[in-house]
């Protein structure tokens, strides 16, 4: 038996007494959609790692995952982006980028530290959290991260003018990224970019 088509599925039923009326009904098929594509992601990696068959998956269907996961194709593009994971962006011996925040967000981990704090986390403190063992403020996790910061202190210390910007210089040393991000902020990187064009 087929399983049904969720988009075939009216989204009133889905969502079942959380429904607004004053949301667009695609808005909300999109949200699902999104959350729906995230929580298959997660499944089809828990089952894939222990390779297990559940309870709610019928035997067809484990067949096919099982054939998948050994195809020439799957384990092809799982060797690729193993590798792309483990690229030493700035060169042999330096190691893949690192941080320390697990998986949570950057920006979620920058508004736990405003949480916590009186003041709002700067970059550059938001780069230590992230970038130190422990998040010590000393001990850097990896070569890239312990240039960087010192790139940037020589920079600071460089300028006699005391309205010097730290966060424009942490974005013009770190430069933007090939997706668009500036290193060491993650997901927050594309917030801040607009501001490392900005300092000379």
């Amino acid at each position: 038996m087929e399983p049904p088509d969720v988009h075939k599925i009216p989204i009133r039923l889905i969502a079942n007494d959380t429904w607004d009326d004053t949301i667009p009904e695609d808005l909300i098929r999109a949200a699902y959609d999104g959350l729906a594509g995230i929580r298959y992601t997660a499944l089809m990696h828990k089952l894939k790692k222990k390779r297990v068959q559940p309870v709610y998956v019928i035997d067809e269907a484990w067949r096919r995952y099982l054939e998948s996961w050994e195809s020439e194709d799957f384990l092809a593009e799982s060797s690729q982006a193993t590798a792309n994971r483990n690229t030493e962006v700035e060169g042999h011996r330096d190691g893949p980028s690192k941080h320390g925040g697990g998986s949570v967000s950057f920006v979620t981990t920058q508004e736990r530290l405003n949480d916590s704090s009186e003041t709002p986390p700067t970059v550059n403190e938001l780069y230590l959290h992230l970038h130190t063992v422990n998040h010590d403020r000393m001990t850097f996790i990896d070569t890239r991260s312990e240039r960087l910061r010192r790139r940037c202190r020589e920079l600071t210390r460089a300028t006699p003018d005391q309205s010097v910007d730290d966060e424009a210089v942490y974005l013009n040393v770190a430069g933007e990224c090939p997706k668009g991000r500036v290193y060491g902020l993650g997901s927050l990187g594309r917030k801040k970019r607009r501001y490392a064009r900005s300092w000379c």
